[in-house]
């Protein structure tokens, strides 16, 4: 499965941390760039199925008056597309939880849907043992 980013995504959401990041110079406008990209940028991950957990410590950041004067928006995308290019970089335990997560779904639902069918031939075999 290739990336869920494509290149062309990529240059935008790297364009758009560069701006965003010049923008932050300005004292107060900053906080207002902030708002605005926290909720953006997390909504579109969301919608891609990326894990922006990265972009989310930039967002952070962003928020903390000394911080905002680091290029955090960009730093923050330029990890996250490189995360997305490169899933196999993630901790263990990340790729564990993911796997987890993906077997759990299905799994569950077939172990749900079978309690009742096993609870059922059971008190059939009893039933039928009694006479």
């Amino acid at each position: 499965m290739g990336p869920k980013i494509s290149t062309t995504e990529a240059m935008f959401l790297i364009m758009a941390g560069v701006v965003a990041d010049l923008i932050n110079w300005i004292p107060v406008v900053n906080w207002i760039v902030a708002i605005f990209m926290f909720p953006i940028t997390q909504l579109y991950f969301r919608m891609k199925g990326v894990r922006g957990q990265y972009a989310l410590i930039g967002n952070i950041m962003e928020l903390i008056p000394g911080l905002s004067v680091l290029p955090a928006y960009t730093i923050a995308m330029v990890a996250t597309i490189y995360l997305d290019r490169h899933p196999e970089l993630m901790t263990k335990g990340q790729q564990g939880v993911l796997k987890e997560k993906m077997g759990q779904t299905s799994a569950s639902k077939e172990i749900k849907s079978a309690a009742p069918v096993a609870q059922k031939s059971k008190r059939i075999t009893e039933v039928i043992k009694k006479v």
